[in-house]
């Protein structure tokens, strides 16, 4: 947690959360030098969430097989979870392969009110992207945030939501009533 003095007044701000009226004057992001070890431990990240999905499941089958039921469901929830986290990292290194990225995986963090986050990827073209394996995962906060930070980390940069291919129209129907979010910054890949 964030505390910080506030016209006379303590304010703690929850860790991540940031304070929405914060222009992040002094927002810090992670040392684009690091770029290329990080996609190597991010690619590492990805296969071990596939396997620890597909053993899982394995295991989950077995369970069941043997009357454990209980631990059936228990294992078989994790290698959901795993799987879910094995096509995010996928679907982010897609989009980054795809749009040439010049970065991938900006972490960033104001020291002013704890907003901390992380930028998917930023392509060639200097476009600020939050990429989500679908449609119902996109949070317009986490894209507001990405504004804000994107604003000094990257000047003049749209910040973009890409999705799957046939996840678009979910999206913007989602976010119809946002000004954030709209028909022209949902990309589908």
């Amino acid at each position: 947690m964030t505390t910080k003095l506030v016209n006379g007044v303590l304010v703690v701000f929850k860790k991540g959360g940031g304070d929405p009226n914060c222009p992040h004057p002094n927002v810090k992001r992670s040392d684009p030098c690091k770029d290329v070890r990080f996609r190597a431990k991010h690619q590492q990240e990805t296969e071990k969430y596939k396997s620890r999905s597909q053993k899982r499941l394995r295991k989950a089958i077995n369970a069941e097989e043997s009357g454990k039921y209980a631990l059936s469901a228990q294992l078989l929830q994790k290698a959901i979870d795993d799987e879910r986290k094995y096509l995010g990292f996928a679907f982010e290194r897609k989009v980054a392969d795809e749009t040439h990225a010049k970065e991938f995986s900006v972490r960033y963090e104001c020291p002013d009110c704890g907003l901390n986050s992380e930028i998917d990827v930023v392509t060639k073209d200097g476009v600020v992207k939050e990429c989500k394996c679908s449609a119902v995962a996109a949070s317009e906060s986490q894209i507001q945030s990405h504004a804000a930070a994107a604003a000094i980390l990257f000047p003049g940069s749209p910040v973009h939501l890409a999705v799957p291919k046939g996840e678009g129209k979910a999206a913007i129907s989602r976010f119809k009533n946002s000004n954030l979010i709209s028909k022209s910054t949902v990309q589908e890949h």
